[in-house]
């Protein structure tokens, strides 16, 4: 799915986002594609040109999230949508600044001490270590953990007190 399908499937599940939201009392203030969509869109013009269309039609002043330096955040500030870019705590990445694909060893990071020091590396320094042992360069605003790993809650925790102590501001991403 391309396109204006993509976009019609897409704007459909914000406005359904939107419905619950404020039946909830809450504002939507950031929009982030997810897994596979988030990873294409990283690389993939087209489709990331399709997904910024979502948030300029059906959230306007809602920050896109996603990878830094990659074609979702072109077309974001070419678009002039507020863009966040993001690293995450709990995921290997390659040499190139992909994130490993998750059928590969060590591509989710298990150990909450492995996470909180990769979160202190991406918070601190603006690079992150490569599964193969690079420092590559990940200027990021706010930090992912994904919620279906084991031990997640703990971890954040970990890395919130881990941040707080180096005195990196942990709030909402601007």
């Amino acid at each position: 799915m391309h396109g204006k399908a993509l976009e019609r499937a897409l704007t459909d599940q914000v406005n359904e986002l939107k419905h619950h939201a404020k039946a909830a009392g809450v504002t939507l203030a950031h929009l982030k594609p997810h897994g596979a969509l988030y990873n294409m869109a990283a690389r993939d013009m087209a489709l990331a040109a399709s997904i910024v269309t979502v948030p300029v039609d059906t959230l306007p002043g809602a920050r896109l999230m996603g990878p830094p330096a990659s074609q979702l955040q072109a077309v974001a500030d070419a678009q002039g949508v507020a863009f966040v870019p993001e690293g995450f705590a709990d995921r290997a990445y390659e040499t190139d600044g992909r994130l490993r694909d998750r059928k590969a060893p060590g591509a989710v990071l298990h150990d909450p001490d492995d996470q909180v020091a990769q979160a202190l590396e991406i918070a601190l320094q603006h690079q992150v270590t490569s599964y193969d042992g690079d420092a590559i360069d990940l200027p990021v605003a706010t930090l992912c953990v994904h919620g279906d790993t084991p031990g997640a809650f703990a971890a954040a925790q970990a890395i919130r007190a881990a941040l707080m102590a180096e005195g990196v501001s942990v709030c909402a991403p601007d």
